[in-house]
């Protein structure tokens, strides 16, 4: 078998694109799905509470921005350069410490609006420490803290939410319920400590279904395959980079979300993975990126990787 890494086209597709349990879900739902969605996401993470729910992950994300704004009744936005950013935050680079220390201190703006591994721009890795100084910064300076996980959070990075892995305490943190084509959804969750109010809680049955049976499958079947094949995609890519050196220059990730940066342009690369029946996507500048559904077992990682090994080799 060879491997989309594309994970059917979509990073949010974690279980695929056509995963028979959230195909059965989303065609029987449950009547009480979205009440019991929020009693489940709000096992996930200690502290927070499910503030609304809306039809797309992007509206979820502006709305989280709003809440902060309303919240602290200031209007700046801190993000990181090289994300999908709102129209006038000022900017600086994920996992720079220093940087946004200077810039949360000089601007005292509502929010940092940050995701745990930023994917667009090449699969940005926090370094340890980084989110430590994030919160103490923003609580210097009554900033809240909005964690963006719509785009590599539901298992992707090898547990449930990358937030509990890196034991960040956001005072907002926005999910994403697009896990298969044809489902759209988002969430807010807030810090119950904050006293931000409850919002719109309607959601619809079908999509708070297939939300319910992916966390199933994640927590009871899929989470312990994602670590162990992490653990293979992380050293397969390694050694793509030591032993392809004409073509490799940089890797990073976690988890089953990679990137390969390559000396040269990856087209050539691309088109002849296509001709062995691989589906892989670029970014950025000359980068390769490495998302499969979380179903891929160690071998199939191996088996992809052994075809980028032979067509690197050429």
């Amino acid at each position: 078998m060879i491997l989309d890494l594309t994970s059917g086209g979509r990073t949010t597709y974690v279980l695929g694109p056509h995963h028979p349990a959230l195909v059965a879900a989303h065609a029987s739902p449950s009547p009480d799905a979205a009440t019991r969605l929020v009693a489940r996401l709000e096992q996930l993470v200690g502290g927070l509470a499910v503030q609304s729910f809306h039809p797309s992950a992007a509206e979820a994300r502006r709305h989280a921005v709003t809440v902060a704004r309303t919240a602290t009744g200031r209007q700046g936005l801190i993000e990181c350069r090289g994300a999908s950013t709102e129209p006038g935050s000022r900017l600086v680079s994920h996992g720079d410490g220093l940087q946004i220390e200077a810039a949360l201190k000089k601007d005292a703006p509502a929010a940092f609006l940050v995701e745990v591994v930023q994917f667009v721009g090449g699969v940005r890795v926090p370094p340890p420490g980084y989110f430590e100084r994030v919160r103490a910064a923003c609580d210097a300076t009554t900033a809240l803290l909005v964690v963006d996980e719509t785009t590599v959070g539901f298992g992707r990075t090898g547990t449930l939410l990358a937030t509990t892995r890196e034991k960040i305490e956001p005072d907002l943190l926005v999910v994403s319920f697009e896990l298969m084509p044809g489902v759209s959804g988002g969430a807010v969750l807030a810090r119950r400590s904050r006293g931000i109010a409850t919002g719109d809680l309607t959601l619809d049955a079908a999509v708070a279904s297939v939300a319910l049976a992916a966390i199933d499958l994640l927590e009871n079947e899929v989470l312990g395959v994602v670590k162990k094949a992490g653990i293979a995609m992380q050293k397969g890519i390694h050694e793509l980079l030591e032993t392809r050196r004409r073509w490799s220059l940089d890797t990073r990730g976690r988890g089953l979300v990679h990137a390969l940066t390559l000396w040269e342009d990856p087209a050539p690369v691309l088109a002849a993975c296509r001709e062995r029946g691989l589906t892989i996507t670029a970014t950025g500048a000359n980068m390769l990126l490495f998302t499969p559904p979380l179903v891929a077992t160690v071998d199939d990682i191996k088996e992809t990787l052994s075809v980028l090994d032979g067509v690197l080799a050429e």
